[in-house]
């Protein structure tokens, strides 16, 4: 808590400190927390601790725009989970301001020792809307492409990867990085920009996935 004076009464007033939580959100959190760990105890990485290669990676639709703290309350539960990133740099109001924020807006990717019990614990969790599947199950992503992603993350190298500018809506194409490396896909938009993004509909998951976005870095013609 910080305290400051009343301009006109001279009273002192109670101010919460930017971004400090009140003692009952304190005290929500908590609560929340110790639910999650109990929810979440099949998914944890404890299970796999002793026999890691038994662990999978698996892809997790998520709601857009809270990958960043679902990932935050994931970890704090002791689960495995990753969120490509990318950082960027803009100018506001003639402040240089530096933030980070999804690469693959609306999913996230979770490493669990595969179970009922681990899937269901997971989707109980607020922000979770399904796993990545079909009718053969869900889709598991493989080591070496999450970790192809993660270094690209890790030295943000994005911005400096190689881009076809003539791939347009309509176009053929496939999936050089991420979860979902190596499917084909057609165009459906593009957005022009200094880091050119594109929206997917990625063909061997038809109507069970949701149009993906991504950088156009992560695209090559077909």
């Amino acid at each position: 808590m910080t305290r400051m004076r009343g301009k006109k009464s001279g009273a002192q007033v109670d101010v919460c400190a930017q971004n400090e939580p009140s003692e009952w959100q304190k005290r929500r959190m908590t609560r929340r927390l110790r639910l999650a760990i109990q929810q979440l105890s099949a998914a944890a990485m404890s299970r796999f601790e002793d026999e890691p290669t038994r662990a999978k990676w698996f892809c997790m639709a998520v709601f857009g725009g809270r990958e960043l703290t679902l990932e935050q309350n994931l970890k704090d539960a002791g689960v495995d989970v990753f969120v490509p990133r990318e950082r960027w740099t803009a100018v506001k109001k003639g402040v240089k301001v530096e933030g980070e924020s999804a690469l693959l807006p609306g999913y996230m990717l979770v490493r669990v020792l595969p179970s009922a019990e681990a899937f269901f614990g997971l989707k109980l969790q607020e922000g979770v809307v399904d796993f990545v599947g079909g009718s053969t199950g869900y889709y598991e992503v493989r080591l070496a492409d999450v970790t192809k992603l993660k270094a690209i993350c890790d030295t943000n190298d994005v911005s400096r990867m190689a881009v076809d500018r003539s791939i347009g809506q309509g176009s053929k194409v496939q999936i050089t990085h991420g979860p979902f490396a190596g499917h084909d896909c057609v165009v459906v938009q593009v957005t022009a920009a200094r880091n050119a993004r594109a929206t997917v509909w990625i063909e061997a998951f038809g109507d069970r996935l949701k149009p993906v976005t991504l950088p156009l870095a992560f695209l090559k013609k077909v």
